[in-house]
């Protein structure tokens, strides 16, 4: 998120000293070398799409979901033309060849949201509403405004934690909410009372922390500037480690904003020009989940190997 004034950046870190002083010291997270790559899939431009320019962005089944300004949020429908193996990539070597085009729905604008401004805060989208920052939050830290849940049937808004940072995603397994202070890269979960932090990670080479989605059992956080994203675990002991450290080399150079996962099984993100869709190679094996069919099979599978070994014990 584009700001430079070294004094916000000051203030933020304050911030999260300050909530660290509430909690237990959270554990650092070196990101350490690159294990494996991902790539981009398409990069179209906000004229393209019709809207304002796109900062931060959420997803959820096959929509996209982009903070275009004034208050105003966009989704698009994207779906593929041509093929159906959203994957396939020239430089791709676990799944090599000509990329699939992409196609985008004219956008649907929701407004009055009261969202914070563009690349201020990062969204969550469920089937049925998203969940924001809203407008006057602090840069970098925790505090200012509140998580807003918007209504996407009805628009209504309506307050779920009177607090928030620049980021929030959730765990929907456990209905965790994790938030950010992206000065300090420093993730936070909300134990029902209070933010308690999580985890910092170092500089992954950008200006600062500009993403992070829970995805698959896995935080994801990225830096703006920066072609990484980094994939982190939380142990049994309650302490987080680097599970992957993923590279992509991005042809625009472009800032990434927000980071939001859902439709093809890709993550989507703003640049303010583009929106981006990145994914595929190594990363991709670490976010997709399994169809049902293919853990049934996986299960009779593995009661077809128990038979077979009780049978050699007769």
């Amino acid at each position: 998120m584009k700001k430079t004034q070294a004094n916000r950046i000051a203030v933020a870190v304050a911030g999260a000293m300050a909530l660290m002083s509430a909690s237990a010291m959270a554990n650092l997270i070196t990101p350490g070398a690159v294990d494996g790559n991902y790539y981009v899939y398409a990069s179209p431009t906000y004229t393209s799409l019709g809207t304002g320019s796109i900062y931060d962005t959420a997803s959820y089944g096959n929509y996209v979901y982009a903070n275009v300004g004034n208050g105003q949020i966009a989704r698009w429908t994207v779906s593929l033309s041509g093929g159906t193996d959203a994957n396939v990539h020239p430089d791709n070597p676990l799944d090599t060849g000509p990329m699939v085009a992409r196609t985008f729905s004219a956008p649907t604008i929701y407004g009055n949201t009261g969202i914070d401004g563009q690349s201020q805060s990062g969204m969550f989208a469920t089937a049925d509403a998203l969940y924001y920052r809203g407008a006057g939050g602090t840069w970098g830290g925790i505090g200012g405004a509140g998580l807003i849940k918007y209504d996407l049937g009805t628009g209504v808004t309506s307050t779920v934690l009177s607090t928030v940072g620049s980021f929030v995603t959730q765990d929907t397994a456990t209905g965790t909410w994790y938030t950010a202070s992206e000065g300090a890269r420093a993730v936070y979960s909300w134990d029902g009372s209070a933010w308690m932090q999580e985890f910092t990670f170092g500089n992954l080479a950008g200006g600062h922390m500009d993403g992070m989605s829970f995805v698959n059992g896995y935080m994801f956080v990225s830096d703006m500037t920066s072609d990484f994203l980094l994939q982190a675990k939380k142990n049994a002991d309650g302490t987080w480690s680097k599970v992957n450290l993923f590279q992509y080399t991005d042809g625009t150079a472009a800032a990434l904003e927000g980071l939001g996962f859902g439709a093809l099984d890709h993550f989507w993100a703003g640049t303010g020009t583009y929106l981006q869709e990145i994914g595929g190679g190594q990363l991709q094996q670490e976010v997709t989940v399994p169809e049902p069919i293919s853990l049934a099979l996986f299960g009779i599978g593995l009661s077809g190997m128990g038979w077979v070994i009780r049978r050699r014990k007769v």
